[in-house]
């Protein structure tokens, strides 16, 4: 079972990498035309300015981090500073979701090892069906229906 779980953590691992690599937000200097470039923004605290050569390498003056070069306003599209990691965040955490499910799944449904067979035998006071575990033969327990005293038989003695 150990393999499985970590074969399923390393595959949900590889594939959140996968994602971040390919959704992680980040405009190069060469990637947009300098000829559209009209606004630069910060990704950090999301305030905006006109675009301007000289500027471009220079961080953000309120928190030193690299300003994004853009074709259109920001904040004029969702009437506020707009995170450039949404997307990125939103589908890490449809995956992150996907993964706690299959580790559920794979902790959850494991095969039952032979020490843990059950066994069933009927209450001799109700008939009452009880299941019990190999560890548990000769123990004493009560019956769930009737709350009668009830010993757990032997294999063989059932």
């Amino acid at each position: 079972m150990k393999l499985r779980l970590l074969l399923v953590l390393s595959l949900g691992a590889a594939i959140m990498a996968a994602t971040v690599w390919l959704t992680y937000p980040g405009v190069t200097k060469s990637s947009l035309d300098p000829a559209k470039r009209r606004y630069m923004h910060c990704p950090e605290c999301g305030r905006e300015r006109m675009y301007h050569p000289d500027l471009f390498d220079q961080p953000c003056p309120y928190c030193e981090k690299r300003l994004v070069a853009t074709e259109e306003s920001v904040k004029a599209k969702s009437g506020g500073p707009a995170s450039p990691f949404g997307l990125m965040y939103s589908v890490l955490g449809v995956e992150l979701v996907a993964l706690m499910a299959a580790i559920l799944l794979t902790v959850k449904l494991r095969p039952p090892s032979p020490s843990e067979e059950e066994y069933y035998f009927n209450c001799g006071h109700c008939g009452q069906k009880i299941r019990y575990r190999f560890a548990q033969i000769g123990a004493a327990a009560l019956c769930p229906r009737c709350k009668r005293g009830i010993t757990f038989p032997d294999v063989g003695d059932e």
